[in-house]
């Protein structure tokens, strides 16, 4: 398969990661409609030479992913087109922990966050406001 960061995608988000032993990485997520989220590393030294990015991690989130955003520099949070919100760590893909929020009937349109607060807007008219998503049962 090309590494190369082309192909279907419906949202993107760029993360610049810590230096990790002198070594300062880039983290890209990518997401389609076909529920494929894909999780692209790249080293600076990389970047600045125009090499292409290598798959770090691909998984299949079962949901059509129609919006991303970045919270605290670690999560994504994924706006589906069937309804949920999907919240995934990016730096500790091997976890199996999901959180999952449910409130709206059809497609997610938009995702923003202010302070701890992420709010959602659907295709179904409602709005709905969480606070400190990470500590949602």
């Amino acid at each position: 398969m090309d590494n190369s960061l082309c192909g279907n995608f419906f949202t993107l988000i760029f993360l610049k990661r810590k230096k990790i032993i002198k070594t300062e990485f880039y983290l890209i997520c990518s997401g389609d409609l076909d529920g494929q989220l894909i999780v692209w590393e790249l080293l600076h030294s990389d970047f600045l030479k125009k090499k292409k990015p290598k798959i770090k991690i691909r998984v299949d989130l079962n949901y059509h992913i129609c919006s991303m955003i970045l919270y605290r520099n670690q999560f994504v949070v994924i706006g589906s087109g069937e309804g949920p919100i999907i919240i995934k760590d990016i730096l500790n893909f091997s976890s199996s922990n999901v959180t999952i929020l449910t409130s709206h009937n059809g497609k997610v349109n938009d995702l923003c966050l202010y302070n701890n607060q992420l709010g959602s807007c659907g295709r179904d008219r409602s709005v709905c406001v969480w606070d400190d998503i990470l500590n949602i049962s």
